[in-house]
């Protein structure tokens, strides 16, 4: 197993685990895997134990599925803002127009 550098056991569970996604994904009628869980933690701890300290760090402090996050909230907020500006254009807009300072 080329990713994460796993060999034997390890390697194995990445295999049944990948297998599983597959079925549970594109399987009109997925079989039930017995074990999964137990091969979950085996790839956690085997890949825990291959990083290095920074990328345990990363991993466990910026996990790449946090980017949805960032990118919902980052959407989430740009959405307010149009929001605001247009209630903010439709409420100056019903205000009366300042008259000139000139006087005849």
């Amino acid at each position: 197993m080329r990713a994460g550098g796993l060999e034997g056991p390890a390697a194995d569970s990445v295999m049944r685990v990948a297998g599983a996604v597959e079925q549970a994904v594109y399987a009109p009628r997925p079989r039930p895997a017995a074990g999964l869980g137990d091969d979950v933690r085996r790839v956690g701890a085997a890949l825990r134990a291959s990083a290095g300290r920074r990328a345990a760090l990363r991993a466990l402090l910026l996990p790449r599925s946090a980017a949805r996050m960032g990118w919902a909230v980052s959407a989430a907020w740009e959405r307010t803002l149009v929001r605001w500006s247009a209630a903010t254009r439709r409420l100056t807009g019903a205000l009366p127009r300042p008259r000139s300072g000139k006087r005849t």
